[in-house]
């Protein structure tokens, strides 16, 4: 199985778009693929599509939406070569394009394109065709919730939306490919027949930190988390007002959270590895603390 990710490579950066979505894919897949690497930043959208002419490989993955209209038309000329020849173009669905479908190429008939989900395995996900300004095509939804991706030995990103959900989805059906589940020459029928079901309100509520159950969280606890965050953060967190604080906020603010993630759990001598957690559940400080309290954990130091 070989696999071509087109996307934004910045030079040397480990950290970049394209890196994560690559790492993305091989946390999750489970069999032995080639993946082949076209940087967009590099050679430019028309160069980059010309280069995959050339190439042989089973499947394409897209994480970006192309907003200039003027090539959409030979883009699309060259997907459906590239679909003619028995390749497999899934596209990331821009979630926030207003009034263009889900933007291109992703709309292309013959492109799978990936709109967001919550906590999905990699080998689960659903299928619609009633999506909102989908005109009748199908869409796959898969899990665009944050998660933390290893980009080296000690160094962890946080990592979200239809950009991650791609390669995410992309990993469950390489397996199920490579297993027979699948078959490449009908996908469609795959989908139809395997997805789960999940409503993307709870995407929502995730976003919105609804889910889990707070209220009960000790302040003793509240505090202390406070405490060691404020040791980190280049903008301690006003102790009076930590109940509204949004971890969101937070590690959009520090390109460090996860490490500091990991600290807090060292102090907290919580065995915990960081990959496996859903990022969701730290959605405030509130819930943070209510998921540390579930670990029935007890203080390394007192703090």
């Amino acid at each position: 199985m070989n696999i071509v990710v087109m996307d934004d490579f910045g030079e040397r950066n480990k950290n970049s778009h394209g890196e994560r979505v690559v790492r993305t894919f091989y946390k999750y897949n489970k069999s032995s693929v080639t993946i082949q690497i076209i940087s967009v930043r590099a050679m430019g959208i028309i160069e980059s599509f010309q280069c995959l002419l050339n190439m042989s490989f089973d499947i394409l993955l897209l994480c970006f939406t192309i907003k200039d209209k003027s090539i959409y038309n030979q883009i699309a000329e060259w997907i459906e070569l590239l679909v003619s020849k028995r390749a497999i173009v899934i596209c990331s669905c821009s979630n926030n394009t207003k009034g263009e479908d889900f933007g291109f190429p992703a709309n292309h008939p013959a492109v799978l394109g990936v709109v967001q989900g919550a906590f999905l395995a990699a080998d689960q996900f659903y299928f619609d065709n009633n999506s909102k300004n989908s005109k009748g095509k199908c869409y796959i939804h898969a899990d665009a919730a944050p998660e933390f991706i290893k980009i080296s030995e000690n160094q962890y990103c946080i990592f979200g939306g239809t950009s991650k959900a791609v390669p995410k989805f992309a990993a469950g059906l390489v397996n199920a490919l490579e297993l027979g589940k699948a078959d490449k020459r009908n996908i469609a029928d795959y989908l139809r027949n395997y997805s789960s079901f999940k409503d993307d309100i709870l995407f929502k509520q995730c976003k919105e930190g609804k889910i889990w159950d707070v209220e009960k969280t000790e302040v003793k606890t509240l505090m202390k988390i406070v405490n060691v965050l404020n040791e980190y953060l280049t903008e301690p967190i006003n102790a009076i007002e930590f109940k509204d604080v949004s971890i969101n906020d937070i590690w959009i603010a520090e390109d460090n959270f996860a490490e500091i993630l990991i600290n807090l759990f060292e102090r907290f001598d919580l065995q915990l590895q960081i990959e496996d957690l859903h990022f969701c559940e730290f959605m405030s400080v509130h819930s943070l603390a209510r998921f540390i309290e579930k670990q029935g954990v007890h203080y390394k130091n007192e703090m």
